[in-house]
């Protein structure tokens, strides 16, 4: 009934109209409360399908959505999530959280990757995905994004003094990379903490990058022209052309974790692994595996290449305390 109503009227809407001679297209997000048994008034009613309008708009639009108890239940957490994440990030209690990087070839610590970490006094451990997902959907991702930047670049200034040749990957959403003020933000904090900006990686998602390639490549050749590091995370997941690898200036990829799952018996797997090293050795681009979890990956994935690893099986990501007894002098990286 309900869901027959609402694909016909969204295939109606679909159909191009003509306005002072030009095709025009238009599209719809439908939002759907059912009196009685969702609302008893018309105030609950339009509330609730404005509701259910919302979360089909967060789908991809051009969709419909019916409202629920379970649907209501998610964005009410979602609304106290946003909240109390404004408040940690004024108070400055997102934490940052940091993951070795191991060259096993020289058996050393080469890098790390800053991880944001919350944990709210009443909520508890908030997830990253959910919280890096609401701070990107209510404009909350700069601020965050500036803290956990001043808060990495602060520790690992005391890191790089003691040992110069580290480096320092730091993740950029989709918001940060289109944000004007990102360059200036970048050289103010570089000038801040006098750190080389080589020693630092930015980070930024493969399907983010192919969303909107020009773009993308505009704003990683300014960054590089300040003397950042570009890496390529979740490397491998993009249904898109290879191509654009050769118009992008870039110093690492990072082959996904999906991938490293089931390479001890997936040929398919090893194929894609071994194909993405010789690519980036041909382009002499740095490759680095993540989601290392077991002996048995670790041993497959050194038979095809890999010499930089980032996962479980070295180090879980920790706090900066952590880092410190690990970077004491000729402290052997751990097997297991």
């Amino acid at each position: 009934g309900i869901s027959r109503f609402c694909n016909k009227q969204l295939k109606l809407l679909d159909a191009p109209f003509m306005l002072n001679g030009r095709e025009l297209n238009v599209t719809a997000s439908i939002g759907v409360s059912v009196y009685g048994e969702d609302a008893q008034t018309t105030t609950d009613l339009i509330r609730n399908a404005d509701i259910a309008m919302y979360q089909a708009k967060k789908r991809g639009r051009n969709q419909y959505a019916i409202f629920s108890s379970e649907l209501h239940r998610d964005i009410s957490e979602n609304i106290e999530i946003e909240n109390r994440l404004r408040l940690a990030i004024r108070k400055r209690q997102i934490e940052v959280y940091f993951q070795p990087q191991v060259q096993l070839m020289h058996s050393e610590i080469v890098g790390f990757e800053a991880l944001a970490r919350w944990t709210d006094k009443e909520m508890g451990v908030i997830s990253p995905q959910k919280f890096i997902t609401i701070a990107e959907d209510t404009g909350l991702i700069s601020d965050l994004g500036d803290l956990i930047l001043d808060k990495a670049l602060s520790q690992f200034k005391q890191w790089h003094e003691a040992k110069p040749s580290l480096t320092l990957s730091v993740n950029l959403s989709a918001s940060q990379l289109q944000d004007d003020d990102l360059i200036p933000l970048l050289k103010r904090k570089i000038s801040e903490f006098a750190i080389n900006p080589h020693q630092i990686k930015l980070e930024i998602t493969e399907d983010i990058f192919i969303s909107n390639i020009d773009t993308s490549i505009q704003i990683t050749s300014q960054l590089k022209k300040l003397g950042f590091q570009i890496s390529l995370d979740d490397f491998g997941t993009g249904y898109s052309s290879l191509s654009y690898l050769k118009d992008f200036d870039i110093d690492e990829l990072k082959i996904d974790r999906s991938f490293v799952d089931h390479i001890e018996t997936s040929e398919r797997n090893k194929a894609i692994v071994s194909a993405m090293l010789v690519m980036a050795h041909v382009l002499s681009i740095d490759c680095i595996v993540e989601g290392v979890e077991t002996e048995q990956q670790l041993i497959e994935l050194q038979k095809l290449g890999c010499t930089l690893f980032q996962g479980y099986f070295f180090y879980r990501p920790m706090p900066a305390n952590g880092i410190d007894l690990l970077l004491q002098p000729d402290l052997p990286v751990p097997i297991g």
